[in-house]
């Protein structure tokens, strides 16, 4: 099973608490989801053949949407466990992590966008933000391949 974890914001921490806390009654294992790959490829007139792919979970019940890429060693997998937390504050000295198992789809789509690993994933990343945002989601984008990381071999 693949782990994942993401930091998210107070109010969208406060949104999965009861749903993932050991001490609520109403606690859950997982959480409805919808995903696909989002492959990005160049655009036809490009010289370039780079393609990259985006993974997005869509948590609809508590509108949290996650995308993320994975290093190239690294294989998606149909159960993944999603470990949600937050920054600590004065009511809430150290966040307990938010666990839910999820089923990833083999659902693809696709993009064109020309330029390197970097331009892609910002082009997405926006273009997924704004989509997300009309529906009153929040979208997390999590660079696991570290793609945007200077210092990256």
């Amino acid at each position: 099973m693949l782990n994942l974890g993401c930091l998210i914001d107070g109010e969208d921490y406060n949104r999965l608490f009861p749903l993932g806390s050991s001490e609520s009654k109403a606690k859950v294992d997982s959480l409805p989801a919808a995903s696909y790959t989002m492959t990005i490829t160049d655009g036809p007139e490009s010289e370039m053949s780079l393609e990259l792919n985006l993974y997005v979970i869509e948590f609809q019940s508590v509108n949290i949407v996650v995308g993320f890429t994975l290093p190239d060693s690294v294989k998606i997998e149909q159960d993944i466990e999603f470990l949600f937390t937050t920054q600590p504050t004065a009511e809430r000295r150290m966040p307990e992590d938010l666990k839910f198992k999820v089923k990833f789809s083999e659902e693809k789509r696709s993009s064109a966008q020309n330029g390197n690993e970097l331009e892609k994933l910002e082009y997405i990343g926006t273009f997924l933000e704004k989509k997300y945002e009309k529906t009153k989601a929040t979208f997390y984008l999590l660079d696991y391949k570290g793609i945007g990381n200077p210092d990256k071999e």
